[in-house]
């Protein structure tokens, strides 16, 4: 049995900062990301701050998102950069150095969830949670963009895949 491989990337050109952190699991995090959501300490502190602006509620989604990262080690997650022309500026150049990231693994082959870290962008908390089936000797390759992606405050009202 053979190591296998994925090879993600990430395809927004106006994320600021262009990179996203994430990690592999084996189970899909959106559930438990809505269990800690439906939770009446999470239901309170949300309604509390109902009357303080888009902002502070995006930030409690993004915060209870980046709970389900909580038990992994700092080498089992990695980062992310974007591959996109970042918005041009009239009279400048861009030069693009693609960003190659390739994790490989020995652990059994099988469906994974690659999964982001939450960040705040253009008045969402967006994160991504895409699952992904690992076969031994192949490389998976996946691509992270706005097509993809969750946005957290949608999820909280619609249950995945409904």
């Amino acid at each position: 049995m053979g190591a296998w491989n994925v090879s993600p990337r990430l395809d927004m050109s106006s994320l600021f900062p262009r990179s996203v952190m994430f990690a592999l699991f084996d189970r899909d995090p959106v559930p438990a990301f809505l269990t800690r959501l439906r939770s009446r300490r999470s239901r309170r502190a949300l309604e509390e701050l109902r009357g303080e602006g888009d902002e502070a509620r995006l930030g409690l989604l993004a915060a209870l998102w980046d709970l389900g990262f909580r038990d992994l080690g700092g080498d089992q997650v990695y980062l992310l950069p974007s591959e996109a022309a970042p918005p041009s500026e009239k009279g400048k150049t861009v030069t693009l150095t693609r960003a190659f990231v390739m994790i490989s693994s020995n652990e059994h082959a099988g469906i994974r969830w690659l999964a982001t870290r939450a960040i705040l962008h253009d008045d969402s908390a967006l994160a991504w949670s895409l699952p992904i089936e690992t076969v031994a000797g192949r490389t998976t390759s996946v691509l992270l963009d706005a097509a993809n992606a969750l946005d957290l405050s949608k999820l909280r009202e619609t249950p995945r895949g409904a």
